[in-house]
């Protein structure tokens, strides 16, 4: 009796270890736009549709605590809902309740900085891969934050790959 409590512990303690942490993704753009200039273009939780064109239309629950977001051309629509706001440190946390991404436990921030004369967008993510493997996750959840921000969204990154030139160049800390 005792070796098998022993056996089933040890098995108990290998699963508790081996469990899956939360995976983190970040990327961090600079403007040469002040931290109030760029807040006034992404402060909004459903103005995604002024600065991201594969936004169709979004709408706000009564509360202005749920958004749905449609996503141009598809029948697609992606849940989030609203845990902080905070103007003063031009920061915004959210939950994903239902997405694009083969991820679930989904909560992303949104924090802009003062950065010399302009400022500094940060992006982060905590999620787990839900269907596919860790790395596959984190490859789509980085590749769909560069493209937020950098291709589709407020800012022009320095590594953009576009045929015409930037109207903003920005600098990216992360690589694509």
């Amino acid at each position: 009796m005792g070796r098998i409590c022993v056996f089933t512990m040890l098995v108990l303690i290998a699963a508790w270890c081996s469990s899956a942490t939360a995976l983190e993704s970040v990327i961090t753009v600079t403007s040469p736009l002040s931290a109030d200039e760029l807040w006034k273009k992404i402060g909004d939780f459903c103005g995604i549709t002024t600065w991201n064109p594969g936004v169709e239309r979004c709408s706000l629950s009564d509360d202005g605590k749920q958004r749905k977001v449609h996503v141009f051309g598809t029948d697609v629509t992606v849940v989030s809902e609203l845990e902080i706001w905070d103007d003063a440190t031009r920061t915004f946390s959210w939950r994903g309740l239902s997405g694009l991404l083969p991820v679930k436990n989904f909560r992303g921030t949104l924090k802009l900085t003062e950065k010399g004369a302009g400022s500094a967008l940060t992006m982060q993510a905590s999620y787990d891969a839900s269907g596919i493997d860790d790395a596959e996750a984190k490859e789509r959840i980085d590749r769909n934050m560069f493209f937020a921000l950098c291709i589709n969204g407020p800012v022009l990154c320095a590594n953009d790959q576009r045929s015409a030139p930037a109207a903003e160049i920005v600098v990216s800390k992360e690589p694509r």
